[in-house]
């Protein structure tokens, strides 16, 4: 589908990243098709953090594009910017950063921000380049807020920020209401639009006493087959299997040639996620003898390919537990190519866990 390139308002991201947080519903099949750069998932290591503490988040992202392989066949080099600090901003609302991030990117630089590069003199837990990044909770986060009325556990929260682009940063913005950076091509310089270049936030919440584990994904299996071993050209798969990118032996798929996807044979994905992921939803305002259980849920994401439903409830707590949360995949691509194909699991308090697998449609 052709479509003009415009690039992302952060609101208009924060929407779609929210979506893929909570599941949003009516076109779950458009968004668990990867045809563009995106960031699928962040995840802290401890998603209710300690005042004074660190923790780590890592970014789940795939690049999609048309444009990601070059000419040569190679890969083209992208680049992933963190910036945190921005603790308690006026009504918990990433908007109020805005300013802050015209801040903190003007410090960085722009020689800075071309080399993906941190300043010397900065700070830890500001600024951070790759799909990792060091988050510092300030030991005041709580005790430097009021407390607000009907909250029964105080609370702090810091807004991370984060950029993936098919390119290098620029800074093109000095309106304080707009994210302040573009993304530009890095041969050409030609300014790239939403199908190479996504940012958001993740809200890390910090409590005293309240905790979240991140839900546990035991196991993602293509049913049916199993993971192959290693190959070379020396070492070819055996028959069923072919030898993927990652020199790993790929289970082989049919390619689907039906007009109608409908019509497509379905492959079973399925997840393992175990009971005790399920914890109680307890937050600020809601003590844990008031608490119900958590909503967990799975999204299923393809590179190539699509599902009949993007994403699956785990455990709901009208409902109660699903035992079979699987995903349906129909092979609906072009022929002769690799295919990555993603589970990732949420609670509802920012708990994540994914998993992928890569499959060979011939």
């Amino acid at each position: 589908m052709n479509q003009p390139i415009v690039a992302r308002s952060a609101s208009a991201f924060v929407v779609a990243f929210a979506c893929a947080l909570v599941g949003c519903s009516g076109n779950s099949d458009q968004v668990s098709e990867v045809h563009t750069l995106r960031v699928l998932a962040v995840r802290a290591e401890s998603p209710f953090a300690k005042p004074g503490a660190t923790t780590q988040l890592n970014m789940l992202a795939f690049d999609g594009s048309p444009r990601a392989k070059r000419a040569d066949g190679s890969m083209r080099t992208t680049s992933t910017l963190w910036i945190g600090g921005c603790t308690n901003p006026a009504g918990d609302s990433f908007t109020a950063c805005m300013p802050y991030l015209h801040e903190v990117v003007a410090q960085i630089g722009d020689d800075n921000l071309a080399q993906g590069a941190v300043s010397a003199n900065a700070p830890p837990g500001i600024i951070g380049w790759g799909q990792t990044f060091e988050a510092y909770i300030a030991s005041d986060t709580i005790t430097s807020r009021p407390v607000a009325s009907g909250v029964v556990y105080p609370y702090g929260v810091q807004m991370v920020f984060f950029a993936y682009c098919g390119g290098s940063f620029r800074r093109i913005s000095s309106d304080p209401s707009q994210f302040p950076l573009g993304c530009f091509d890095a041969e050409t310089g030609e300014e790239l639009g939403r199908d190479d270049f996504e940012f958001g936030f993740y809200p890390l919440f910090s409590y005293e006493s309240v905790e979240n584990q991140n839900p546990v994904l035991q196991s993602f299996v293509l049913v049916g087959t199993e993971n192959g071993p290693e190959c070379s050209d020396s070492t070819p798969c055996p028959a069923a299997y072919h030898c993927g990118s990652e020199n790993l032996c790929l289970p082989v798929v049919q390619r689907c040639t039906a007009s109608d996807s409908d019509n497509c044979e379905k492959h079973t994905l399925s997840v393992d996620v175990p009971r005790s992921s399920v914890e109680l939803d307890v937050v600020a305002h809601v003590s844990e003898t008031e608490a119900a259980p958590e909503t967990v849920w799975v999204s299923y994401y393809a590179s190539g390919g699509s599902f009949d439903s993007g994403a699956q409830m785990i455990n709901e707590p009208n409902t109660g537990w699903n035992d079979n949360p699987a995903g349906n995949w129909r092979a609906n691509t072009a022929p002769n190519r690799e295919v990555r194909l993603w589970a990732v699991v949420r609670d509802n308090r920012n708990g994540v866990a994914w998993s992928w697998l890569d499959v060979w449609v011939e």
